[in-house]
């Protein structure tokens, strides 16, 4: 049920309806943007496979994703077994 205050005057109650209807808008429209973040995102793990397939090395992968290489190795342990099921 809708609460609406009015001070007598139509005018006030469309106005609190359309900004309580911009609210909700705009509420749906961050979830939407959210949910196509979500989609839009990689696995972290295949991002750096890709570039592995891609010819670049521990260091440079590191690199370019600002990461540190040392959690790197653990990555490729994963890759070898992908590449071996090829």
């Amino acid at each position: 049920m809708d609460m609406l205050i009015s001070s007598g005057n139509g005018d006030d109650t469309v106005r609190q309806r359309k900004t309580k209807l911009q609210k909700e808008a705009e509420k749906q429209e961050k979830e939407a943007e959210k949910e196509k973040k979500k989609e839009a995102k990689k696995d972290t793990k295949l991002v750096s496979y890709e570039m592995f397939r891609q010819g670049m090395n521990i260091d440079e992968i590191a690199k370019a994703r600002e990461l540190v290489s040392e959690p790197l190795p653990d990555i490729w342990s994963i890759m070898s077994v992908r590449e071996r099921s090829k």
